[in-house]
């Protein structure tokens, strides 16, 4: 189970989460969004062939794939980027730009005074380095009025890379959203050479997944979210090693009893059997909390009997991610009884938890209960052809109301990884 994205508006920041498409006032060669806004990018980019009042136009400067190489660079920086006088966001994703290049495409950034208007930054699936990184902190910093957005994603960073990053951060008091996932960096967010309290209190998206962490960076996490903790609405940090200790550091520090957080994904960290009485406090005093994904990590059965206590009061919880857990028949099915009894939760994950054949009827519908939920993975479990009439029986329950079982990984899964409620296999 995956931590999806929301869809956003047509003045919500970040072209690249837009959808854009040739609607009927679009431009030949240039995406335009539903909302009329161009984006510099695709064919028209390529060729050299923009025309000067689009330029002009464009909120949204796009170079996203391999296509995009030093032979674009003398262009953009010469007859495109110096006359973008609207742009709001930048995105360079997946490109085969040099380090010189690039340097070449920040350093216009950084000088000319048409780009001081930027909400968004995204970098991903490129290399940045100090050098890199120390251009880029000019551009945020020129920009701190008004960036909203900040992306540096799979970029190879490590601690020294970062930490110009994390400086300028800590100056933009109107960011709302920041992401260092699949990255190599931990002290540099941690503790930070300028200032203790980096984010800033705007912040409501923190992203640091993938990111290897020991436990002292986690105080030191808790202490650079001072001003943003308790407002905080989306957390991640999956798979950066997070212990019992460095949770109950993050909630002790203002991240227990907080009403603004309602994505917390903790998957493939270090939590073990004993993690069941914090997880069940976060899940109580924290009344708004959406969607929990603990999944990939040594909860054990004990730790789900304390969960399962109190999901049936978490009356905002909609997605619970617990696969890969150690839960066992016994564990999975406290859960799903407790699952059973709540009337938010649409989407659980039990993939990988050692669950059964003749476990399935009492997961599906315990109780003789049908679950009321529209996503039930089961995958990575010891599932064979015996436990079809059981899930049959279960979509059956479900009537007209969607639902789609998963079965990646099980001995079902010859016909088709899914199932869905009209009885039939779906590809």
């Amino acid at each position: 189970m995956v931590a999806g994205s929301t869809s956003q508006p047509c003045d919500a920041i970040g072209a690249s989460n837009t959808a854009v498409a040739a609607g009927p006032d679009a431009i030949e060669g240039l995406p335009v969004d539903q909302c009329g806004k161009i984006t510099l990018s695709g064919t028209a980019l390529l060729s050299n062939a923009l025309e000067e009042e689009h330029i002009a136009q464009a909120e949204s400067f796009l170079m996203v794939g391999k296509s995009f190489d030093d032979s674009i660079v003398d262009y953009v920086v010469s007859s495109v980027l110096p006359h973008a006088s609207e742009l709001r966001t930048i995105e360079v994703c997946d490109v085969q730009l040099s380090p010189d290049g690039l340097r070449r495409v920040l350093h216009v950034l950084r000088q000319h005074s048409v780009c001081d208007k930027l909400q968004e930054l995204s970098f991903s699936d490129v290399h940045l380095h100090y050098p890199e990184t120390s251009q880029l902190q000019h551009v945020i910093m020129k920009n701190r009025a008004h960036m909203k957005r900040l992306r540096f994603q799979s970029c190879h960073m490590d601690d020294a890379a970062a930490e110009p990053l994390v400086e300028a951060i800590s100056y933009c008091e109107a960011l709302e959203e920041v992401s260092f996932a699949l990255n190599d960096i931990a002290h540099a967010l941690c503790f930070p050479l300028d200032r203790k309290d980096v984010f800033p209190p705007a912040l409501r998206m923190l992203d640091v997944g993938s990111n290897p962490m020991k436990s002292v960076h986690f105080s030191g996490l808790s202490r650079a979210c001072q001003r943003c903790i308790s407002s905080l609405q989306e957390i991640y940090l999956h798979n950066c090693g997070l212990t019992e200790e460095g949770l109950s550091t993050l909630l002790s520090n203002g991240l227990h009893g907080s009403c603004s957080l309602r994505v917390l994904n903790i998957s493939s960290g270090r939590l073990l059997h004993t993690a069941g009485k914090l997880l069940s406090s976060l899940i109580t005093e924290c009344p708004n909390l959406e969607r929990l994904y603990v999944s990939d990590n040594l909860i054990g059965v004990d730790s789900a009997a304390r969960i399962s206590i109190v999901i049936p009061s978490a009356k905002r919880l909609s997605v619970l991610g617990l696969g890969r857990c150690h839960l066992c028949s016994d564990g999975a099915k406290l859960i799903a009884e407790a699952v059973r009894d709540s009337s938010s939760i649409r989407e659980l994950d039990l993939s990988g938890n050692n669950v059964k054949d003749e476990d399935v009827s009492e997961i599906c519908a315990p109780g003789g209960v049908a679950l009321d939920v529209s996503l039930l993975d089961l995958s990575d479990n010891p599932l064979t052809n015996n436990s079809r009439s059981s899930l049959q029986a279960f979509l059956s329950k479900r009537g007209i109301r969607p639902c789609t079982i998963v079965l990646r990984g099980t001995g079902l899964e010859e016909d088709s990884p899914y199932m869905e409620n009209n009885n039939s296999l779906m590809i």
